[in-house]
């Protein structure tokens, strides 16, 4: 009845599989755990025990196919019709995890569970600005993730993930939009799975940078003009855009972009300064596409 499905890459997942596998045995639903590792460069011992487990297949992909491709893949190989996705970097710590998602399987909906940030997760230089993000943007407000999502697989195989999406960034706020646009009631609960794995700052920056320049392709491709109506940071750029004045605004936001970057960096970084960090990148990846 039920498929949980967990794309892995240079994570140790076994924890949270055995806090799943012991809440699916209690529930009595018919189910599978399927652990899929994207090209895993690190490959934990643990993780490849998992196969041991009743009810758990555990595979590795030789390469990399990304974000997208992975999720795609998982739910193709899926035995049941109603899909829970979670990212490897999750945590339960809610025994009523699973019982609380088994009233909406096989319902024609989409059910977003959440994510939070534990409260023992000490913030450090290194690791202020993915702590802040996560807690103040992605804790505390309802936006669509694939981080802990619940899914008919009839509904998933009408839009899967966009594989042309590489990398990290807007995969899942893209998938979001396209559910809203096909008229997918998308349901926000209180269901959330804790984010253990944080990035330090300069991995997070990266992966930010990539996610707007996947961000750009998929607007100057002009084939999703839905995805304008989602993408805050593309509803701006639209309106400067038909202004004629990204270049005004790359070149200002680029006067101050060294000290921008050094605050959103540094151990106390404001999420203003941030949003204007990527808006200059999106202005920057317009003028050079």
């Amino acid at each position: 009845m039920l498929s949980i499905l967990i794309p892995v890459y240079n994570y140790s997942v076994a924890p949270l599989v055995a806090k799943l596998h012991i809440q699916l045995v209690q529930s009595g639903i018919p189910f599978e755990i399927i652990v899929m590792e994207d090209g895993s460069t690190d490959i934990f011992a643990e993780n490849k025990d998992l196969e041991n487990l009743p009810f758990v297949q555990y595979s590795i992909l030789p390469q990399n196919i990304g974000r997208a491709a992975i999720r795609n893949k998982l739910a193709d190989n899926a035995l049941y019709d109603n899909l829970l996705f979670i990212d490897c970097d999750a945590d339960v710590d809610d025994s009523n995890y699973i019982k609380n998602y088994l009233p909406y399987l096989d319902k024609n909906i989409v059910v977003v569970g959440g994510v939070k940030y534990s409260p023992q997760t000490v913030s450090s230089e290194n690791t202020a600005l993915r702590l802040k993000y996560g807690i103040i943007r992605e804790e505390r407000n309802n936006y669509f993730t694939t981080f802990n999502f619940l899914t008919p697989k009839v509904i998933f195989q009408k839009i899967r993930f966009n594989e042309t999406i590489s990398g990290y960034g807007y995969e899942d706020t893209f998938f979001g939009a396209e559910l809203e646009n096909s008229g997918v009631t998308i349901l926000y609960i209180q269901n959330k799975l804790v984010h253990t794995g944080i990035d330090e700052n300069a991995v997070f920056l990266k992966k930010v940078e990539t996610g707007i320049e996947n961000l750009y392709t998929l607007y100057s491709s002009k084939k999703y003009p839905f995805f304008c109506k989602t993408s805050k940071i593309l509803r701006l750029f639209v309106k400067v855009e038909r202004l004629r004045l990204t270049g005004v605004f790359r070149t200002l936001t680029g006067i101050f972009s060294n000290i921008v970057r050094k605050n959103i960096l540094g151990k106390n970084p404001s999420l203003f300064l941030f949003d204007v960090y990527k808006f200059h990148i999106l202005c920057k990846i317009a003028k050079n596409y």
